[in-house]
């Protein structure tokens, strides 16, 4: 592969400005390229999305912009958890487009993820990563990820639906939740 002139921009809530003048057809096409690259179900992103994601926060997205032209070519997605006891932030929606593969360009886009999350001094980094990735793997590895046993789950709205339905509905307000007493 020939050598890619590409540079990493961050983008978070106090960069609205860009993406207001920024959002032509191509930007949003190219977002929706590496969006495809990490799900094999993508929510089309639309402008208009893209602004209430950065608003809503605490979200930065990292993006690989090609010199020539201007493409983007790659992203990240860099998102803070705030805790009681510490802070967190994840790794999330690395992306590279297939032409670019081999770039270096997903090994700097996590580099500069986790520079930006020690800047913010976080020092818990976490990310997930679907198992067939296996040079994904060796990136994260390489820059000194290590993998953990963890139990990771996600939220099913209908079976919780179905959960809340057999409970009490009189304990569960939705302007104060009243958790049983054990």
């Amino acid at each position: 592969m020939e050598k890619v002139v590409y540079h990493i921009q961050a983008l978070g809530p106090a960069d609205l400005r860009w993406w207001r003048f920024r959002r032509t057809a191509r930007v949003m096409a190219d977002l929706n390229a590496l969006a495809a690259v990490v799900s094999s179900t993508p929510r089309m992103l639309t402008a208009k999305r893209v602004r209430q994601q950065l608003k809503l926060g605490p979200l930065t997205i990292f993006v690989a912009v090609e010199a020539a032209g201007g493409r983007l070519i790659g992203m990240a997605s860099h998102v803070v958890s705030v805790q009681l006891l510490e802070g967190k932030a994840w790794l999330e929606d690395v992306a590279v487009l297939k032409e670019y593969l081999g770039a270096g360009i997903g090994k700097m886009l996590t580099i500069a993820v986790a520079l930006y999350a020690r800047q913010l001094g976080i020092n818990k980094l976490d990310l997930t990563s679907k198992e067939e990735r296996d040079a994904a793997h060796l990136l994260y590895e390489g820059l000194g990820w290590e993998t953990r046993q963890s139990w990771l789950a996600r939220l099913n709205p209908a079976a919780f639906d179905r959960a809340m339905a057999r409970r009490d509905p009189r304990k569960y307000r939705l302007t104060r939740i009243a958790l049983p007493k054990h």
